[in-house]
């Protein structure tokens, strides 16, 4: 998603680097729904700004730590999003993930233990993905590597 950059943010400014982890279970992917921030009410997946002198892969796993509770190894790289004109810009680079010791899975809603991060945790259908009020770009970038159908 590119748009014009954001008069707001200085020039110069160094962009921001993101992770997200992409948790699979069945048909469904694990979301969830953000607190507070720039994100505040919209759901997206497990992820986290990299912090300096961390790598990628440790950035990963505290972020699906922080939001689920849940451990996990991080997988391979999936792919990436950029973010321009809404504020800083932005580059989150995703990897799929392997949880070890999966949590407890309310059948009928999805609901997941939460961890620190995350204000709701879902255990989402993919079709029901993109009804939900959703982080700027991911339904796109999800679209884009075959997790979701993007009807327009």
């Amino acid at each position: 998603m590119t748009s014009a950059p954001d008069p707001s943010t200085p020039p110069g400014a160094p962009p921001t680097l993101r992770v997200a982890g992409i948790w699979q279970v069945g048909d469904a992917l694990v979301m969830v729904r953000r607190g507070t921030g720039a994100a505040d009410g919209r759901w997206t997946l497990p992820g986290t700004q990299v912090r300096t002198g961390e790598t990628l892969a440790e950035a990963v796993v505290r972020s699906v730590i922080d939001d689920t509770a849940a451990d996990a190894l991080c997988g391979p790289f999936v792919g990436w999003s950029e973010r321009v004109g809404d504020g800083p810009q932005t580059l989150t680079m995703y990897f799929d993930v392997v949880v070890l010791d999966p949590p407890e899975i309310d059948g009928p809603t999805g609901a997941m233990p939460c961890g620190r991060a995350g204000e709701e945790v879902r255990c989402m259908p993919v079709w029901d993905v993109t009804e939900a009020p959703l982080e700027p770009g991911l339904a796109e970038f999800l679209a884009d590597q075959q997790l979701i159908e993007l009807v327009i």
